[in-house]
């Protein structure tokens, strides 16, 4: 089990399911999350069209279509999650806007894996720190950015 996250997921290569279908209940993050670092050290931009899965490659390209109404969306996958039992995939704010569940705050999908994202081509750039202070922490409850002490 990671720290109070749920059970650990490991991506595996499956060379036999190059483009791998997922069927599911996605939800969205957004604001709460604004300016964290994803997995994959991109800044989480809720405007963006980007996603966290558990096992897709990060980064890498995913077709998201709603089920109900057959609209799409391409996004970025850049983030681990869904972290809630029952959900496949969690869609940033643009991303559930673009697919109509904002409001609803879930919807049906299908998920389909496109290949490798372009490295270079991030959605946000990395978030700068000082190395000497290391990486920003955050509250473990509130989520909320700690302050720490001048040197």
């Amino acid at each position: 089990m990671g720290e109070g996250r749920g059970p650990w997921i490991i991506p595996v290569a499956d060379s036999a399911r190059p483009r791998a279908v997922y069927e599911g209940l996605a939800s969205w993050y957004g604001a709460r999350f604004q300016g964290r670092l994803t997995a994959n050290g991109e800044v989480f931009d809720q405007h963006a069209l980007t996603a966290a899965h558990p096992t897709l490659p990060l980064p890498s390209l995913a077709r998201v279509t709603r089920l109900d109404t057959g609209e799409s969306v391409v996004v970025r996958v850049n983030d681990r999650g869904p972290f809630v039992e029952g959900r496949i995939i969690d869609l940033s704010f643009a991303a559930a806007n673009e697919l109509d569940f904002v409001e609803d705050g879930v919807a049906e999908v299908l998920i389909e894996a496109l290949g490798p994202a372009d490295v270079e081509d991030r959605a946000a750039p990395p978030m700068a720190f000082d190395p000497a202070e290391g990486p920003p922490r955050f509250d473990a409850e509130t989520l909320e950015p700690i302050q720490t002490a001048q040197r």
